[in-house]
């Protein structure tokens, strides 16, 4: 298998059969850990010689998200025939998701449940709470970086602020003429007194008529 994947005319781990199935299917069938192990080893090699250096952003290469004729992934297939030792290497390592329904609408879970696989469904709610823990903390790191960005700005604006009050009042201060007071220094004006109203005319009583 080593020589397929290593020369230019490699088989692709993603390839699929007639029935959908890649090799990542018959090594969750089989339960072979070692194989699951080696087919993400090497879908990590041939992401990087696909991609370069753009496949660290999806490192695991193989697609365990793949679906067959009935819609199943092969995460299904583990979670029907594998035990958790498979299925937490798919879903940690190889980040297969855990939610994706089949063309019935069941979940990995569900075929976990009708299996009695106990110990699958503990390890996948043990991956789950995981997940969210990281989710959490990772939300929070988020916040406080908006925080921190927040209070560079505001620091900033006010240093900026005082900078310009600072260079105002300079210049209020050069363009002040000597000998002149500034209007602050300059004495209010005194209200004007108010005019004393004239006295009213007495006017002349007539006199009587001269005979």
């Amino acid at each position: 298998m080593d020589l397929l994947v290593s020369k230019p005319w490699f088989a692709h781990l993603n390839a699929q059969d007639n029935r959908g199935w890649s090799p990542a299917f018959s090594a969750a069938r089989l339960d072979h850990v070692p194989l699951m192990k080696w087919v993400v080893r090497r879908g990590q090699e041939q992401a990087y010689l696909e991609q370069g250096i753009s496949a660290m952003d999806n490192p695991q290469g193989v697609d365990l998200d793949l679906r067959d004729d009935e819609g199943r992934t092969p995460l299904h297939i583990a979670c029907t025939y594998a035990g958790p030792e498979m299925v937490e290497l798919m879903i940690r390592t190889a980040r297969a998701d855990p939610k994706l329904p089949d063309k019935a609408g069941e979940t990995p879970v569900h075929h976990a449940c009708r299996a009695g696989h106990h110990e699958v469904l503990s390890a996948i709610a043990v991956l789950a709470l995981e997940e969210r823990r990281k989710a959490k903390a990772a939300a929070e790191m988020e916040i406080k970086r908006a925080e921190a960005a927040a209070a560079a700005i505001a620091k900033e604006a006010n240093a900026r602020k005082e900078k310009e009050a600072v260079e105002a009042e300079a210049l209020r201060r050069k363009s002040r003429l000597p000998g002149i007071p500034s209007a602050r220094e300059q004495p209010k004006p005194r209200p004007k007194p108010k005019p004393k109203p004239k006295p009213a005319k007495k006017s002349k009583a007539l006199l009587p008529p001269t005979k």
